[in-house]
């Protein structure tokens, strides 16, 4: 059967094509270091480990969950925006917030749009510098309304969840 972008064999539990990721886990025909409870891979490019959550706060109650991008992955997205640019990626975001009908919320989706390219760059220099993992959180709060959010972030490689490959 086809899994993501390789063959699976689910008598044995194994694939029959190797990862298209050199490194992307334990070994080239397992899954995700054998750990498909807290991580995932869809398209054998990726590898997150994934850790949710609720909790109540001065805003209400919350449920979240916290994506841990590899720290091999984390050095590839640091290389990605070497040769793409955040300037790349915020003229891309720039072109989608434009079609927006109304010009202010045009303009809104482009600043917000460009100020978690940086954000998000920002922590994903930061992990690499410190040896850690860059992470994305997102979650929704139900107290006073209902509002969802995301953040960027990362952590150093001394966090459990912050796995070398």
């Amino acid at each position: 059967m086809l899994m993501g972008v390789r063959l699976y064999n689910p008598s044995t539990g194994r694939f029959l094509q190797s990862d298209p990721v050199y490194g992307g886990s334990a070994t080239a025909y397992d899954y995700v270091n054998q750990d498909p409870v807290n991580s995932y891979d869809l398209n054998g490019q990726r590898r997150w480990v994934r850790k949710c959550g609720t909790d109540w706060g001065w805003r209400g109650y919350s449920f979240w969950c916290k994506f841990y991008v590899t720290r091999y992955h984390t050095e590839i997205l640091k290389d990605d925006i070497s040769t793409m640019g955040a300037a790349g990626a915020a003229v891309a975001e720039a072109y989608m917030c434009s079609k927006l009908i109304h010009p202010v919320a045009a303009g809104a989706c482009t600043a917000y749009a460009w100020a978690y390219t940086w954000w998000s760059v920002n922590n994903i220099n930061a992990a690499v510098k410190r040896g850690g993992c860059f992470t994305w959180k997102f979650g929704a709060t139900l107290g006073h309304g209902v509002y969802g959010w995301a953040r960027p972030g990362n952590v150093s490689k001394k966090n459990k969840y912050c796995k070398r490959k």
